[in-house]
């Protein structure tokens, strides 16, 4: 079965990435198959361990080699036919604003779903290490061909996904959605932390509820429950993975002809029609 990978890259080699794993039923029919706030704990559930929701994931570079070789093993009628990644990737070294993350904010400014900017050293070399590894599988950066609306989807393709502008096509916003607990502050100051903190669990079961409309079986532990409330570090892993899935469902958008690309022939972000 074709399947879609999911990666929330974090923009750093010491911190985790969640991920994602989907597959194709029939057009348009996509259903989970699994997903971690990490990918050594993506890995180790595909091993047959179930994911500890308690504990922190362990972070580092980002193996596609191994979270392929791991799908392979444990999901062996599957193929990934695309990886979507929530990071820059370009055809050139990022180190700077790029025309997609232009196009993305000056589409998506107002609904506050602009892109952050790309540093030299965010993500720097993780972003070409990744580009990199991904390239020598065989997984080629999709990115817009210039005065063409239509695109032609590559065998494996990797494509760069923003989730925030995808979220809002998803559930039909006019701003983005509040999920991200390190923003809760300024999404509601004044606010206690305790108010916050059910505020993002809130927005985490709105988002996760949205994302059942486009992909069958995701399970309720994708979501904190309220045992996680104390706790922001332990949200953040809740988003990462629910971002991974967004990512997955992107990709399947992709796949199935269903996206617009926002870029350039070196870098492209794409979105959801």
């Amino acid at each position: 079965m074709t399947a879609i990978l999911g990666i929330d890259a974090a923009w750093s080699e010491t911190k985790p990435s969640g991920v994602a794993l989907i597959r194709q039923r029939g057009e348009g029919d996509w259903a989970y198959i699994a997903a971690a706030p990490g990918c050594q704990s993506f890995i180790q559930l595909a091993r047959g361990r179930d994911v500890n929701w308690s504990t922190s994931p362990v972070g580092g570079q980002i193996q596609p080699e191994e979270l392929l070789a791991a799908i392979a093993h444990r999901w062996s009628d599957t193929e990934v036919t695309v990886i979507a990644v929530d990071m820059p990737v370009d055809n050139q070294p990022v180190f700077r604003r790029r025309s997609c993350d232009d196009a993305i904010s000056g589409a998506f400014g107002a609904a506050w779903a602009g892109t952050d900017s790309p540093r030299v050293n965010l993500p720097g070399a993780v972003s070409d290490d990744l580009i990199g590894k991904l390239e020598r599988l065989g997984y080629w950066l999709a990115t817009c061909v210039p005065d063409q609306a239509d695109y032609e989807v590559r065998d494996k393709a990797t494509i760069e996904v923003y989730p925030h502008p995808a979220i809002v096509r998803l559930l039909n916003l006019k701003v983005r959605l509040e999920y991200k607990f390190g923003k809760s502050n300024r999404f509601w100051p004044g606010r206690s932390l305790a108010q916050r903190r059910e505020r993002i669990s809130a927005n985490l079961r709105r988002l996760r509820t949205g994302l059942t409309t486009q992909i069958s079986g995701i399970p309720e532990d994708c979501i904190p429950t309220d045992a996680f409330l104390q706790s922001g570090r332990a949200l953040k892993r809740f988003e990462d993975t629910l971002d991974a899935l967004v990512c997955a469902w992107v990709g399947a958008c992709y796949l199935e002809g269903r996206a617009e690309c926002y870029g350039d022939a070196d870098a492209a972000i794409w979105v959801p029609e």
